[in-house]
Parts: C-alpha cells; sequence; structure tokens
C-alpha cells in the first residue's frame, strides 16, 4: 500500500505519523532543506492555481511538511486531506482509501512523487477524478529517472530507472480520463552540506534507496567520495529535476479530443481519427489543363 511505503520512507527521514494539521504540531521541513521547500511550494501554486477558498487533495510523498507548508503559506481556509489517512481505518489498496469520499468534493488535487508506490496508476487517476469538481484540476509532480540531476551513485540511478514510471505511460493513463494536459519540466534548486547530503544517502532517507542493501549504501557512499565529491565546495548546490502534468478535467471539449501540450504554449485543437475533406477552388485559367471527364464536371 501506499501509505504503508510512504510511512517506512518518513520514519526513516525522522519524521513522525501523526497528523498534519497545525493545531500544536511543528511543521517538519522538507529532507532538501528549507530552501529546496519553498520553492517547490511557489511552482505548486504556479501550475495548481490554488486560491485561499479551494480544497485540496493530497496524496504522494512529503505530505508531513509539505502540507503544512501549503496550508500557512498559501492561506487555505479548508484543511489539505492527506489521502494516505482519508480513511481511519486499514485500507486494503490505495483506491479503497477514497471511496468514502463524496464526488466532486474537491477542487483541485496534488499527487507528489506518488506514481511508483501506486498499485495501479490509471484507476488511482480515475478515482481522484471523480472527486474533482467539474472545473478542477490535478498537479502531479513526477522525477523521471532519464533526467534526474540529484548526485547519486551508479547502484541508486538504476534502482531509480527500475523503480521509475514512464512519462508516456502518465499521458496516455490521464487521457483515458478525457484530460487536457500541460506540462513543463522544472530545476528546483538544493543547497546543503556535503557531508549531509551523505548522511541522508546513508540513512536511506531518499526514498529510491530503501531498497538497496546496506552493503550497496556503503560502496555507494564511498564511490561518491571518490568520485564525482572528491573535490567538491563543502556546501553543494545541485538541482532535482521535476515534471510538472497539471490534467484540467472537463475541458476536453473543447477539441475533437483531449490535448497535450506544453505549459504556457498556445492551445492546439486534437486531431480526430476521420479524414478530413479539403476543396480548393480552381481559376478559370487553370480548368483547361485538366483531363477532360474532369474538365467537363467542372465547366457545368
Amino acid at each position: 500500500m501506499l501509505r504503508q511505503k510512504m510511512s517506512e520512507c518518513l520514519m526513516c527521514s525522522g519524521f513522525q505519523s501523526t497528523s498534519v494539521r497545525s493545531e500544536g504540531h511543528t511543521a517538519y521541513c522538507h529532507v532538501f532543506g528549507s530552501h529546496y521547500q519553498e520553492s517547490l511550494v511557489k511552482l505548486i501554486w504556479k501550475y495548481l492555481d490554488l486560491d485561499p477558498h479551494h480544497k485540496l487533495l493530497y496524496m504522494g510523498e512529503d505530505g508531513e511538511h509539505l502540507i503544512p507548508a501549503l496550508e500557512k503559506t498559501l492561506v487555505l481556509l479548508h484543511p489539505v486531506l492527506w489521502g494516505e489517512t482519508a480513511d481511519p481505518k486499514e485500507i486494503n489498496s490505495d483506491i479503497e482509501g477514497l471511496q468514502h469520499l463524496k464526488k466532486g468534493s474537491f477542487d483541485k488535487a496534488l499527487l507528489v512523487n506518488a506514481l511508483p508506490y501506486l498499485e495501479s496508476p490509471s484507476q488511482m487517476f480515475k478515482k481522484v477524478f471523480s472527486l474533482l469538481s467539474k472545473s478542477g484540476a490535478a498537479l502531479l509532480i513526477h522525477r523521471p529517472a532519464p533526467v534526474t540531476t540529484l548526485p547519486f551513485f551508479r547502484k541508486a540511478k538504476d534502482k531509480m530507472g527500475e523503480q521509475d514510471y514512464p512519462f508516456e505511460k502518465i499521458f496516455e493513463s490521464l487521457r483515458l480520463v478525457e484530460a487536457e494536459l500541460e506540462w513543463e519540466l522544472e530545476s528546483v534548486p538544493v543547497k546543503m552540506r556535503k557531508e549531509e547530503w551523505l548522511s541522508l544517502l546513508g540513512r536511506k532517507c531518499v526514498p529510491m534507496l530503501q531498497c538497496l542493501s546496506g552493503q550497496d549504501i556503503t560502496t555507494g557512499l564511498q564511490e561518491l567520495r571518490e568520485g564525482c565529491l572528491k573535490y567538491s565546495e563543502d556546501t553543494l548546490c545541485f538541482e532535482d529535476t521535476l515534471l510538472f502534468i497539471v490534467a484540467h478535467k472537463g475541458q476536453a471539449s473543447r477539441a475533437v479530443g483531449p490535448g497535450i501540450q506544453r505549459s504556457g504554449r498556445t492551445h492546439l485543437l486534437a486531431h480526430g481519427p476521420e479524414d478530413v475533406t479539403y476543396r480548393l477552388p480552381l481559376a478559370e485559367d487553370m480548368v483547361k489543363y485538366l483531363r477532360s471527364p474532369l474538365q467537363a464536371h467542372l465547366s457545368s
């Protein structure tokens, strides 16, 4: 289950699996630092266009600290509902945990690096979209393995590639729910001390490292210390490349079918499966060059 897998990651990071509502609760900072968290919140606001009155459904990683940051920074009037804790009872699958929620009860949905943990992403998209209002939208934040810029060792990169959910499948699954899609790649800056980064890797605080053995981690840290980080400064500055996909509900009717475009570009209508007939009138002086049957038809 997504809830169980995420709890393991949070325990590793030193976070507590407690309510994320701010009453009497200390909001933890993102494992990549406060500057990273601030930049990520700004990008979420940019792409999801959250207003204070919007009701938000959240699923995926980092809920313990991103949810309080969103509620405080964007002055959200309604508590953000974290999908993993939507059902107080133990759930048998990710989708069952959302069954008791009323259809159309949310304005926006946010999925943060959730795809590698989902048993059936296409079914989850269908369920999430049923919970959105008619003009609702969902934002998927995904870390694509082929373009990652995080300073990982080789086995960590290989494991990330094995767990990756290809963006082609994401687009395909979202188009099945007739969503209008916009996408963009963003590089979120990370700044931390070198030993702090190595410590995070050593404690498996980065989720994709959970499946690696202790020996793999030890060998990987040695690879970094003797390789790309050997002559680096004490403070590392790198970027986390993330794919932002905005799926708008109920807008596919503007075109023959749902479209996919890069964020900020002019909307282009999608072509349907039917053949398109084009007609171009001929000038009279060109008709004489046509063969007689067609010429006679055009002259009649």
